[in-house]
């Protein structure tokens, strides 16, 4: 049986109609479950920020002695640290959380890890190369030129502070929050080559850049492998690039 023009119209519609309310429902389910993982992750101590911001241009050097760029975070996740490889507490811990975490996820899936170092007097590129090497043969040490290291630093919400005290400060178990910026560009003057008994009091947040190059969100400490595992499970699965 031959259907009139106006049995198809019908059904056109119809059909229109059903395809349109599939598509509603999708994107309402999707919003929920988005709005569900965004939950997730405040628990697990991630931001997502509304409007990622874009990285801007930096030039260090790695851990093998090549220029790294803002181009080098382009194409994969990349978690980045900033630290010093002669911090005797969060650093060491977090490289190891870092580590766990990256060595039980698919290897298709691997982010890059990078620590910033925010210590050039002594981070040179052979002390990088074997600090995040002991870690990891794939992990990225990043260090270079003080208003490099610095200018990185504040685009990423780290704060930083030399502590001269010869030991363990209070804040620096925590890293948290040091209560004001310190000028990496001005430890040159504040002790000579040979004296190096200091530390940094520093935030000791995992920066999370997408694969478009854009700071997208942050992970506060204490930082744990399975609550990173986690974390990158929802970003990785909620957002496409």
């Amino acid at each position: 049986m031959q259907l009139t023009r106006k049995a198809k119209i019908a059904l056109a519609t119809f059909l229109l109609f059903d395809v349109l309310l599939i598509i509603v429902w999708t994107e309402l389910y999707s919003v929920r479950a988005l709005r569900k993982d965004v939950v997730e992750l405040r628990e697990l101590g991630t931001t997502i920020f509304p409007t990622p911001a874009v990285v801007e241009a930096f030039n260090l050097t790695d851990e093998t002695d090549n220029a790294f760029g803002k181009e080098d975070l382009l194409g994969q996740w990349n978690l980045m640290f900033f630290g010093f490889t002669s911090c005797p507490d969060i650093c060491p811990l977090t490289m190891i959380a870092l580590e766990q975490f990256y060595s039980s996820i698919e290897s298709e899936l691997l982010p890059q890890i990078v620590l910033v170092s925010i210590d050039p007097n002594r981070d040179d590129v052979d002390t990088m190369n074997s600090y995040v090497n002991s870690f990891h043969e794939d992990f990225i040490g990043l260090t270079g030129d003080a208003d490099e290291l610095a200018a990185l630093a504040d685009q990423f919400y780290v704060v930083h502070e030399m502590d001269m005290s010869n030991g363990i400060s209070d804040s620096h178990d925590s890293h948290a929050a040091a209560p004001s910026q310190f000028e990496l560009q001005g430890l040159d003057q504040a002790m000579t080559m040979s004296d190096d008994n200091y530390l940094i009091n520093h935030s000791g947040h995992i920066s999370i850049i997408s694969p478009d190059g854009k700071f997208h969100s942050v992970m506060r400490p204490p930082h744990r492998n399975r609550d990173i595992k986690r974390v990158f499970e929802i970003l990785v699965s909620n957002f496409k690039f």
